[in-house]
């Protein structure tokens, strides 16, 4: 499992979730990562023709459609993960997410203070 998503299952697991809940969460995302192999897969690909700068412009066109397709699917995926949630812990993923975007903010804004 990639660093980012079990970051995401920690957040989840925050939440005190029952099994059933944990259950259909994790069959959620096991769904979307088996249905998007594929254009992931084919993402790669087309990452390794820029690096050996043989990407044309329609690949570059391919490769903003594949990243979209796979951010629509991930935002589907967790509005889906979402529904699963009782209303307090609704309440409490998004103060979970407030926080995690107030502390982006700080860490990129004393990123760029810092001299080279």
């Amino acid at each position: 499992m990639r660093r980012r998503e079990r970051m995401r299952a920690g957040a989840l697991r925050q939440l005190s979730l029952t099994d059933a809940q944990k259950q259909q969460a994790q069959t959620l995302r096991r769904e979307n990562f088996e249905r998007n192999v594929a254009a992931r897969e084919e993402l790669k690909q087309l990452l390794q023709k820029r690096q050996q700068a043989t990407l044309t412009d329609a690949d570059q066109a391919r490769a903003r459609e594949l990243r979209q397709q796979l951010q629509q699917s991930r935002q589907s995926t967790r509005e889906q993960v979402a529904r699963l949630l009782t209303e307090e812990q609704r309440t409490r993923l998004q103060e979970m997410r407030k926080n995690r975007r107030e502390n982006r903010e700080r860490f990129r804004q004393k990123g760029s203070n810092r001299v080279i």
